[in-house]
Order: C-alpha cells, then sequence, then structure tokens
C-alpha cells in the first residue's frame, strides 16, 4: 500500500501505512487505500508549499484576521496594510462593496477567494469576444446564446459550461463583465461531429460551425457533462 512519484529522475516511494510497499492492495483494504492516497496527494505531498503559503498569508493579514470577522468589533478599530489589499482583494477596491462592508463574515473571504455562485450570463454575453471568422451575428454564436439563455438551461449547465471554459465553475467576485471572466468563443473549422474545445488557461471556446441548433446543443451537452479535469478533480 504505497505510491510513487519522481523527483529529478529518481523513483521515490511512499509508503501510505507502515510498510506499505510490502502490502499489497486487495479488495479487502481497498477502501483504506483510497483514503490514504487522497490524503497524501491533498495533504501531505503538499505540505511544504502549502505551508509557505500560509506564512506568506499570515505575514501579511494575520494582524487583522481576528478582527475582519469579529461581529462585535465597530468598523473604526479595522485597519488594514498595502500588502493585505493587494493579496485579498482586486481593482477598484475603493468602489468595492466588499470592501466596505470589511468582511462582516468568513463568507465575505470565501466569495474573494472562490468567487460567486451567482451567474449572469446576459453579462458574459456582453463581455465575449470572437476570433477566427466567427462574430456576434454569426448563426452558431446565435444558437449557442439562445441555448444558454433559455429556460431549459438551468444553473447547473451554466456552471458546468463555465467551468469547461475557464476551469472555475463560479465567477470572479465582481462579476461575469469583468475583465477576468471575459471569454473569447473561435470558429474550430466547418460542420463536423468533433465536440467543442476549451483552452481554460485562456477563457477560450473552440466551437465547429455546426449546421443546426439542435446539434450545437448536443453536442455542447456532451462536452459539458462528460469532460474530465486533471488528477484527481
Amino acid at each position: 500500500m504505497s505510491t510513487d512519484y519522481e523527483y529529478f529522475g529518481e523513483r521515490i516511494i511512499v509508503d501510505l501505512v507502515p510498510d506499505g510497499r510490502n502490502i499489497p492492495v486487495t479488495n479487502a483494504n481497498r477502501y483504506e487505500y483510497v483514503e490514504r492516497i487522497i490524503d497524501w496527494k491533498l495533504n501531505e505531498s503538499i505540505a511544504r508549499q502549502f505551508w509557505s503559503f500560509k506564512r506568506g498569508f499570515d505575514k501579511c493579514v494575520s494582524h487583522c484576521v481576528p478582527a475582519l470577522f469579529s461581529p462585535a468589533t465597530p468598523y473604526p478599530t479595522l485597519t488594514f496594510e498595502i500588502p493585505a489589499l493587494a493579496l485579498l482583494t482586486y481593482p477598484q477596491i475603493g468602489q468595492s462593496v466588499l470592501f466596505q462592508r470589511l468582511f462582516k463574515s468568513p463568507s465575505d473571504l470565501e466569495l474573494l477567494i472562490c468567487g460567486t455562485k451567482e451567474l449572469d450570463f446576459e453579462a458574459l454575453r456582453s463581455n465575449t469576444i470572437y476570433d477566427d471568422g466567427f462574430t456576434k451575428d454569426s448563426p452558431v454564436i446565435q444558437w449557442f446564446w439562445d441555448a444558454l439563455l433559455s429556460p431549459g438551461c438551468t444553473e447547473d449547465d451554466k456552471s458546468r459550461l463555465l467551468l469547461f471554459i475557464t476551469g472555475s465553475s463560479r465567477a470572479p467576485p465582481n462579476g461575469l463583465n469583468s475583465v477576468e471572466s471575459r471569454i473569447t468563443i473561435s470558429r474550430m473549422g466547418p460542420d463536423s461531429d468533433r465536440l467543442p474545445q476549451a483552452h481554460t488557461c485562456f477563457n477560450h471556446l473552440l466551437l465547429p460551425e455546426y449546421s443546426s441548433a439542435e446539434k450545437l446543443r448536443k453536442m455542447i451537452r456532451l462536452a459539458i457533462e462528460n469532460c474530465t479535469g486533471f488528477g484527481l478533480i
């Protein structure tokens, strides 16, 4: 019951339990193996890197975090340093509603780090650019937005599509009309049976010029329901 990885050409074996390299994974211990390999991948294997991140975070904000989340603390006592602002907030902080509220609950910090679940696809539509032969008036583009803005497109569908295109199922704190949310839709050749493709690092969606709205809906649904991520994602 072990795992391994390569470090500068050297194979490193990690025992998930004492003497794990000599304990085979069997039907009887398979659940324990899954639990331990997940714990190793998500916690132990990155403990040193995560500790460095935590030290940097603490250095910037540890002095004000208790006050930030204390409901009894009056606003005037809350103070920030520039490093903390640079780490926690986005541009135009002075106009930010979140800044004015001064993180009244842990969910405020979650919003800044993880984004919002509220997905305004009308805003995303106005924030999208087109390339490689597509324009906002192209039939495929019209069908694409008609499908996404129709009553039949659920919030889960929108979340899946956003994840497919951007790698995140949530919008940034300042919404889908922000620069960070801008997506590009490019033409990926003529009509074909190829599924849509995405480059999540660049918020870039590639669509074949499908021959009908029905085919486009079918291909997009296949893509967002059957795509896989990296590693354990």
